[in-house]
């Protein structure tokens, strides 16, 4: 049951970090379009 927990919570945790780098991308595209 920890090991599932450990890559539940580690899978949340890629997911956050490549969000908050498509969040940091789209604000660097919506810059240059303009």
């Amino acid at each position: 049951t920890n090991e599932t927990l450990m890559s539940l919570s580690n899978r949340a945790n890629l997911r956050r970090n490549v969000s908050d780098a498509d969040i940091v991308n789209i604000k660097a595209l919506r810059r240059n379009s303009r």
